[in-house]
């Protein structure tokens, strides 16, 4: 990788897909960067609030390595699980929160937001379990009322700005995706892409 001063920074390389978030100033000059790998592992969506960086993505596994070099393990309960990670804006960790626990499905974590006090991830889930920063946990459906298994729902998770789980709404049958997240403090808004209404 090289910034706009044409130095050229070494990033670590590793087998599988993995994930880099890096900061540069409004002058392209790099700062420092946190790496998400060793493993299958997709940072789909960065934001920031006064003073930290979130990430969201889908993970298989693997570590983050943050910008001082400290490595922490992932806890991976199955194959593509989505991924919310908080940085201060020094590019050190501060917590991850996941969603998972389903086997040969996708949970995926498309994009995240902040408002004042909140961090909110949207993206698509077959069932599973949320998994908080302390280790809290609350179980997902699997199907509708009529008992039906949906092939995804949409999904919007809310997280306190200590990675703490408060409430979690959905949309769906049938390959349901939200794409997109916004709050104004008030209120929160998501875009989906669903194929049948429920």
């Amino acid at each position: 990788m090289y910034d706009s001063t044409g130095r050229q920074i070494n990033l670590p390389s590793y087998t599988g897909d993995d994930a880099f978030l890096v900061k540069f100033d409004t002058n392209g000059v790099f700062k420092w960067y946190a790496y998400l790998g060793a493993n299958t592992i997709f940072g789909y969506y960065v934001t920031t609030d006064a003073s930290s960086v979130y990430v969201s993505g889908t993970f298989s596994g693997g570590d983050i390595k943050d910008s001082s070099g400290t490595q922490i393990p992932l806890t991976i309960s199955s194959p593509d699980d989505a991924l919310l990670i908080k940085f201060d804006s020094k590019g050190i960790y501060q917590w991850y929160a996941y969603l998972g626990d389903v086997v040969n499905s996708l949970q995926a974590g498309f994009r995240c937001t902040t408002d004042t006090n909140n961090v909110y991830i949207v993206g698509a889930f077959t069932g599973g379990s949320i998994h908080d920063s302390s280790g809290n946990q609350d179980v997902l459906p699997s199907g509708d009322n009529e008992g039906e298994v949906p092939s995804s729902y949409a999904f919007l998770i809310k997280f306190n700005k200590n990675g703490i789980y408060q409430w979690y709404a959905r949309v769906g049958l049938s390959d349901n995706v939200a794409l997109d997240v916004v709050s104004d403090e008030t209120d929160v808004y998501i875009t989906c892409l669903k194929s049948s209404r429920k």
